[in-house]
């Protein structure tokens, strides 16, 4: 079962992510978070970390 506080952090990601407010999204990632695109099964891009210029 998910902790309330687990589904508050989740819900306020969804409200940013929604609103394209990514400097609100950015700070509930961890700093060295790593994500990865994998369109018909083979990865094309990926990123690190939290940076915004």
């Amino acid at each position: 079962m998910i902790s309330e506080k687990s589904k508050e952090i989740i819900e306020n990601y969804i409200m940013a992510y929604n609103s394209f407010d990514i400097e609100s999204m950015v700070k509930f990632l961890h700093k060295e978070i790593m994500f990865r695109n994998f369109p018909n099964g083979e990865m094309n891009t990926e990123t690190r970390g939290t940076l915004l210029l």
